[in-house]
């Protein structure tokens, strides 16, 4: 199995490194921070080519800092991380390797149709399951009052109801991705199934 080189193109060097100035990252920088870090760790990445502007190449210390903290021990001084400046790009890809090129840039994610539409869709699932969810415990309510009415207790009622309610519920859930998501993705691939 051949090596991947892994090249990306970040604006400060930081973005490589689990603190910043000695405050700890959060969020989207910790994840960056990760992804790299599991990246350096695999034994089928030869080497991450980091491409940075003229004025974060200057930094010796702050590259020698983050290959240190970010490096493990084993890959230390074996060039598994090179830094280079942005201009240099075509010179260090005229070699003709076979690259795989890691987008770090929020603003190219958030113009990205394909993310908004997940966004769009994991809102209106979490919007529609929750309306459910409210209007299923109030009839629920209602009929428990009814229940009780009628000499069993509400508690019985709405534990007897549930438990039957999330059988099927969660049953059908699991027949309908182990039989009907596994052919849908084959049929009309991922893109395709989005719009479905």
């Amino acid at each position: 199995m051949s090596s991947i080189i892994v090249s990306t193109v970040l604006q400060v060097v930081e973005q490589l490194s689990p603190d910043i100035a000695g405050v700890q990252m959060q969020g989207a920088l910790l994840s960056i921070y990760r992804i790299f870090s599991s990246l350096l760790a695999s034994t089928e990445v030869e080497a991450i080519e980091v491409f940075l502007p003229p004025s974060e190449y200057q930094r010796q210390d702050a590259l020698a800092s983050v290959a240190s903290s970010i490096l493990p021990p084993g890959r230390r001084g074996k060039g598994a991380l090179r830094f280079y400046p942005i201009s240099s790009l075509p010179e260090v890809w005229a070699d003709h390797q076979p690259r795989v090129l890691l987008s770090v840039d929020l603003a190219w994610l958030a113009r990205d149709r394909y993310l908004w539409l997940i966004a769009g869709m994991v809102i209106l699932l979490n919007w529609v399951n929750s309306s459910g969810e409210y209007v299923l415990d109030r009839t629920l309510l209602a009929a428990a009052r009814t229940a009780a009415a009628h000499g069993t207790t509400s508690q019985a009622f709405i534990g007897a109801f549930k438990a039957d309610y999330y059988v099927w519920y969660n049953s059908l859930g699991v027949g309908l991705q182990l039989l009907l998501v596994s052919r849908v993705l084959a049929f009309i691939g991922v893109r395709g199934a989005l719009y479905w």
